[in-house]
């Protein structure tokens, strides 16, 4: 584990990820100018600036922030550790991990630590603690995408099932977490295939696109789902999307043409996609990441469910404690504040 920072260090590496955010966001809203006033030989220098900026990004953000929060004595001088606003304190801090072991996983396990959290990372959907063990039961769950087992979107549905009410779960998808520095946002969320027009335009918002600019979207289906996949079609046209319908098997080749913005995957395809595939689009190498959105039912009224950092992370690399923090935030609002 990295040894904790000096002061000097930790006041460095916070100035430096603040100047690199402004360069970082400067170069995405220069790409995205809807004038398209950049050359081609400047397109591909502001492109490099981007990559370049999002990889020292990543390097400074992965060396975790150990330093403990000043503590304010009460009246009586003693100083109490932080614990979370939630409303059990005696379950409040517990957290279940569904995630693949690695280095990226124990940074993020040392980030919920130092927040006042107790993670406990278990290996399958199967071991998180529910409601049949009592004041045991996890008060938190945060899942990796591909902790799921086949077919996903029933075994999402079957945990929260199983756990009781007032459980947060929080969904996360993270690509090449095994690497350090740059694992990279997977799939954005989980869409249901009967949300309206005005529910599709607002997930296109939330993941940088506007309908207005004619986003150009491939929907990816596999045979059993095809129905559901035209359904998808028609409503991203309606909502002004140029939209491309292609199987899963032909994603791969059809992810490699530059121009796509967005891969609706239907909720078979989800399971059915290649890991090869997904970095194709997570990581091109000329264009930026393209998110990816499951269609499928969704285990409860919302239609629309998102994973964690979709909104921070969709076009650049996942940092340890940025994700903590959007965890944190999805798990207990109150702490923001």
């Amino acid at each position: 584990m990295t040894s904790e920072p000096t002061d000097a260090e930790a006041a460095f590496q916070y100035e430096l990820r603040r100047r690199l955010a402004v360069v970082h966001a400067t170069a995405e809203t220069m790409l995205e100018d809807p004038d398209g006033s950049l050359t081609v030989d400047q397109r591909e220098s502001v492109e490099t600036i981007l990559a370049a900026s999002n990889e020292l990004s990543s390097l400074v953000a992965h060396d975790p922030e150990t330093v403990e929060p000043a503590l304010e004595p009460d009246a009586d001088g003693d100083v109490a550790a932080p614990t979370p606003s939630v409303d059990d304190p005696d379950r409040s801090a517990s957290i279940d991990l569904v995630l693949e072991s690695g280095p990226f996983a124990d940074v993020l396990v040392d980030q919920l630590e130092q927040s006042g959290y107790e993670p406990t990372v278990v290996s399958s959907v199967d071991d998180v603690r529910s409601s049949a063990e009592g004041a045991d039961a996890a008060r938190h769950v945060v899942l990796d995408w591909r902790a799921f087992p086949e077919p996903s979107i029933e075994s999402l549905t079957a945990l929260f099932d199983r756990l009781e009410a007032g459980t947060s779960i929080a969904l996360l998808s993270v690509v090449d977490d095994e690497s350090i520095p740059a694992p990279v946002l997977g799939v954005s969320g989980l869409l249901s295939p009967r949300a309206s027009t005005e529910m599709v335009a607002d997930v296109l918002a939330s993941i940088h696109f506007d309908p207005d600019d004619e986003p150009r979207v491939v929907v990816a289906t596999v045979d059993d789902d095809a129905a559901e996949g035209r359904s998808m079609a028609e409503t991203l046209e309606a909502v002004g999307c140029a939209v491309d319908t292609v199987s899963v098997a032909e994603l791969r080749s059809h992810a490699d043409r530059d121009g796509i913005d967005c891969v609706f995957l239907s909720a078979d395809g989800v399971d059915t996609i290649d890991d090869a595939t997904l970095r194709s689009l997570r990581t091109p190498e000329t264009s930026l990441p393209v998110p990816v959105v499951v269609v499928g039912p969704t285990p409860k009224a919302d239609d629309w469910l998102p994973v964690c950092g979709s909104q921070r992370f969709v076009r650049r690399s996942v940092t340890a404690h940025g994700l903590a923090g959007e965890i944190l935030l999805a798990i207990d609002p109150e702490a923001e504040s």
